[in-house]
């Protein structure tokens, strides 16, 4: 469900170093969780920056940079995400922002050994227990295969003055087929509608009290 959260971090644009300092809000956990894991999450959303530092680009001129993708579900092997790239072109610079489209690729290819049901492994010991020390004969393992393959289309922005990214929209599509133990096949079609922005929360100076004539 929704939940009001906040982290803070402080972000050094020269290094590209960010520190979380605190998280708190959602649910129960979340607050070690986002210790852990808020730094890889902030690095992902300042990659477009990072990338931009590294060269110089004009327009019309593009630059890949990899996405994470977290899944909804983890899976064996996939560390509870997938790996995608997003192309950036250049199409203007207005009044000191950069406007880019964007296109992602995904093609992921997974082969990963199950871990044994308790009840195999319980059948595997007592044969193990019962047969000749010479020759057990290992079950053998149970795969997962899986492959991914995505595409989306979007568009984002970006203040030079302050690498502050304003906003992205990324609309993508995925189907992935996953071919398990005893035959057993899954076929999932996702669509997911991605939007983000970004603000500068620094205070405005108070203005200066008027003169009286």
């Amino acid at each position: 469900g929704n939940a009001d959260m906040r982290m803070t971090a402080r972000f050094d644009p020269r290094s590209f170093d960010i520190e979380v300092q605190s998280a708190e809000g959602g649910p129960p956990g979340f607050s070690a969780l986002m210790t852990a894991q808020g730094k890889s999450m902030l690095n992902d959303a300042f990659k477009l920056q990072k990338a931009l530092a590294q060269r110089t680009l004009k327009v019309g001129d593009s630059v890949d940079v990899p996405l994470s993708m977290n899944l909804p579900v983890p899976l064996p092997g996939a560390a509870g995400g997938l790996q995608g790239q997003v192309h950036y072109t250049l199409v203007k610079v207005t009044g000191g922002v950069a406007y880019f489209d964007l296109n992602l690729t995904m093609d992921i290819q997974m082969n990963t050994p199950l871990p044994t049901p308790p009840e195999a492994a319980a059948s595997d010991a007592a044969t193990g227990a019962s047969a000749p020390a010479s020759a057990p004969e290992a079950t053998p393992a149970r795969m997962l295969r899986m492959v991914m393959k995505g595409s989306g289309k979007g568009t984002s922005s970006l203040r030079l003055a302050d690498q502050l990214p304003l906003s992205t929209q990324l609309a993508m599509n995925m189907q992935m087929v996953m071919d398990g133990p005893d035959n057993s096949r899954m076929l999932m079609d996702m669509v997911m509608d991605t939007t983000s922005k970004g603000e500068n929360l620094a205070k405005k100076p108070a203005a200066a009290p008027k003169k009286k004539n």
